[in-house]
């Protein structure tokens, strides 16, 4: 067996220990394993000590530089407080009915160049202007609207 296959089945463990135990820190090492199992298939007269120290030199590194920004894009950001993307100022909030909303029921709007599920207590036609209340369940998957 290869000395490159080899480092990229040692990788594999690590990834899926982090689906296991998610600390966002195995992921690293098997970043690190695929470095080396890519530079032993590139330079083959790699001893083992130059791939230990690649190892550790890549997990390491890439651990640091790049564990926060990863971070953040995987796990994302919680909506804490006012929405940044989306928020309902006075005068910004006008939306047209793209699907029938019948009383107490759901129907689609267009706001802000996007499609959203709206509803409101009484029936608006598609076409029809209407303005944006509130996020319906405070995330902005619906909104309450009204004539």
């Amino acid at each position: 067996m290869s000395i490159y296959l080899i480092w990229f089945l040692i990788g594999i463990p690590f990834f899926a220990a982090e689906m296991a135990i998610p600390g966002f820190i195995l992921f690293f090492f098997g970043v690190g394993a695929w470095v080396v199992s890519l530079a032993t298939a590139i330079f083959t007269g790699m001893t083992l000590n130059q791939q230990i120290v690649l190892f550790i030199i890549s997990s390491i590194g890439s651990l640091l530089l790049l564990r926060n920004y990863l971070k953040s894009i995987f796990l994302g950001v919680q909506n804490d407080g006012d929405d940044s993307y989306n928020p309902l100022k006075e005068g910004d909030n006008i939306a047209v009915v793209s699907k029938l909303i019948k009383s107490g029921s759901y129907g689609e709007i267009k706001f802000k160049g996007t499609f959203y599920k709206a509803k409101s207590d009484q029936d608006i036609k598609v076409d029809q202007e209407v303005k944006v209340i509130e996020k319906g369940d405070g995330q902005g998957t619906f909104y309450i609207v009204e004539k």
